[in-house]
């Protein structure tokens, strides 16, 4: 026994030697393998802040996997990234490059914090407007400075009608007047509170002559984002896609599809907007996705793209933003139709109210506030009570129309 203990402690320094050797050789590695290197190497933000990283090592970049695309986004461009914080937390995003077949990629951390107190937040000051009621004709464009305890990040929340759109660029908000009414238009600053401006079109011929003459805004997409958690590959059975999207100009609707399937999303204004779907391993590869959205202004827009190959390579591809067309005014109604219906009878029921001079918004397949304004136009032409949906009465009246 004395022996072994000696031949133990004779071979224990040789041992330490080599462990050491072996764990030297595995930091060089881990110090070397990755080419890209970020500048600066991670970032600390507060929320509602953008900050860019400049990435260096390669010519050809990727966006790779986003542990938590609560806390913040990435946009690529080029060899920056840019950086948006949402929340508080950390996060860490991985940026990749292809070349010859070889993959390489390196992670930089996001830390989201919390915006230092000037003051005892029972004394924090709410968010207030130059002006809280603001009135606008068609096509005039009126703005509104916003003031907040924040860091003066403020985003559009949303909208009570589409009678007045808003679009915000720092503390200024531009309304601009789209059809006769009102409508209020939630403001808030972000990790902050919100508050509204009510926007108002009076009633007057000239406003009913000119919204007719108003062009709808055709919204594009301008940025899309997808990270995947990566459990059988970026698009492999039970993997869960984030999405992140802007578009170029405010929305009030869209919808995103993956495969085919409707995938809940959230956000306002251009974006950015967000969701996630988990694949069933039953989708088709690459992975189809189609984008619809409107503005407050009736203008829609379409995009469709893939997401990835069976390579397991993330590669969306744009297409080009086009209206969607419509269908033939011909088509009998069968059912009844009121507003969050969609569908090609939706479309041929603009079609045909446009023909009729009832109607003069854009044809979407989205039966909306337009369309039902529209209908009870129709309705209090023909003596049929106006209720904004038609039913058994007004569908019979608009297939004698057809």
């Amino acid at each position: 026994m004395k022996n072994t203990h000696g031949l133990f402690a004779l071979f224990l320094p040789v041992l330490f030697i080599i462990c050491g050797f072996v764990s030297a050789i595995s930091i060089v590695n881990a110090q070397t393998a990755g080419t890209i290197t970020f500048s600066p190497s991670s970032l600390k933000m507060y929320v509602g802040e953008n900050k860019t990283v400049i990435l260096s090592g390669s010519t050809s970049y990727s966006l790779g996997t986003n542990s938590n695309p609560s806390v913040a986004s990435a946009v690529l461009d080029g060899s920056l990234v840019k950086v948006t914080a949402y929340n508080l937390g950390i996060d860490n995003i991985s940026i990749c490059s292809y070349i010859n077949n070889l993959v390489s990629c390196g992670v930089f951390g996001v830390e989201v914090l919390k915006q230092p107190e000037l003051q005892p937040s029972s004394q924090k000051a709410t968010i207030s407007f130059s002006k809280s009621e603001v009135t606008v004709n068609v096509g005039e464009a009126q703005t509104v400075t916003v003031y907040g305890s924040g860091a003066g990040s403020y985003y559009i929340s949303g909208y009570s009608s589409d009678s007045v759109g808003a679009s915000i660029n720092n503390n200024i908000v531009t309304l601009i007047g789209s059809r006769i009414g009102g409508s209020n238009i939630s403001v808030c600053q972000f990790g902050g509170t919100c508050g509204n401006i009510y926007g108002y079109v009076p009633s007057s011929t000239a406003n009913s002559q000119a919204a007719q003459a108003v062009p709808a805004v055709v919204p594009t997409l301008s940025a899309f984002y997808v990270a995947s958690n990566g459990i059988n590959g970026f698009i492999g059975k039970g993997a869960t896609l984030t999405l992140k999207f802007n578009t170029s100009d405010d929305i009030t609707s869209e919808i995103l599809k993956i495969d085919g399937q409707v995938v809940p999303v959230t956000g306002s204004g251009s974006g950015p907007y967000g969701g996630t779907y988990t694949l069933s391993g039953n989708e088709t590869i690459p992975l189809p996705v189609s984008m619809d959205f409107s503005t407050a202004r009736g203008g829609s827009g379409h995009a469709s793209f893939t997401i990835g190959d069976k390579a397991n390579v993330p590669a969306p591809i744009v297409s080009n933003v086009t209206n969607p067309p419509a269908a033939p005014s011909s088509l009998k109604f069968t059912r009844n139709l009121q507003s969050g219906y969609t569908g090609v009878d939706v479309s041929s029921l603009q079609g045909l109210l446009k023909r009729l001079g009832v109607y003069d918004g854009p044809i979407t397949g989205k039966f909306g506030v337009l369309t039902e304004a529209a209908v009870k136009k129709y309705q209090a032409k023909n003596n049929v009570k106006q209720v904004g949906v038609v039913g058994p009465a007004t569908r019979e009246l608009l297939n004698k129309e057809q």
